[in-house]
């Protein structure tokens, strides 16, 4: 049996970051390293990691609400590479994990991505 610490391990970008020797290396590359990760990871690992978006987009909706488009200098990456990052976490998760959390997901994400902001207009398709 797993231990908890192991199933975070498969879903931590530090962990990704430490493993391949890339600490320096871009937010993209960093995250499609992250996203083939996802590929392999167990149904536990990609639970956390559906729960962990579900949190960080409600939190950016409630952020942008207070803050407006201010919110967007806190990042590295564009809000445009955010929201494709979280549309490819959704669509390998549709793939690979039959649970309600991934509705939950698809959700949230569509909240998101009707924010009133020209940035993150980044267009994907959300499947059922």
């Amino acid at each position: 049996s797993q231990t908890i610490c192991d199933i975070i391990k498969e879903v931590s970008v530090m962990e990704v970051a430490h493993r391949q020797a890339d600490l320096k290396s871009t937010w993209r590359t960093r995250k499609l390293k992250y996203l083939d990760q996802l590929k392999t990871a167990s149904p536990e690992a990609l639970m956390i990691c559906a729960a962990d978006k579900i949190h960080f987009l409600q939190s950016l909706v409630s952020v942008y609400a207070e803050q407006g488009e201010s919110l967007w200098n806190k990042f590295n990456a564009t809000p445009a590479e955010r929201m494709w990052f979280c549309g490819e976490v959704l669509r390998i998760l549709q793939r690979r994990l039959d649970n309600p959390i991934v509705d939950k997901l698809t959700t949230v994400l569509a909240v998101a991505q009707r924010l009133k902001s020209p940035y993150t207009q980044y267009s994907f398709e959300i499947t059922k």
